[in-house]
């Protein structure tokens, strides 16, 4: 039987690019940077979904109830926020509108 975890912290840190960790590593203390690395919430085991809304999982004996699109959203909140801060996300600067001056009748 394959045991599932759902990790609330999986974007947490996750640059790929090794420099940008070792420049933040430089100009943040030890203790904020420990901080960081403190998980808000435990991996949660998975043990099935409710009424197709809800994750359940359990930790150290407490059911957690977890709505699925209030999940998603900060699983994908987290994921732009850390493309943005990695520079991995790809912007499209603002286009010059064009006026176009119609009639009442157009």
């Amino acid at each position: 039987e394959a045991s599932y975890t759902f990790d609330c912290n999986q974007y947490k840190n996750s640059c790929k690019d090794e420099k940008a960790n070792e420049s933040k590593s430089k100009t943040i203390g030890t203790s904020e940077l420990l901080k960081e690395k403190i998980p808000k919430f435990p991996a949660i085991k998975i043990i099935g979904q409710y009424n197709k809304t809800y994750i359940l999982g359990e930790y150290a004996g407490t059911l957690y109830m977890i709505d699925q699109h209030a999940a998603h959203e900060k699983i994908m909140f987290e994921k732009y926020l850390n493309d943005i801060n990695c520079g991995d996300i790809i912007i499209q600067p603002l286009m010059i509108p064009t006026v176009i001056d119609l009639s009442m009748d157009d």
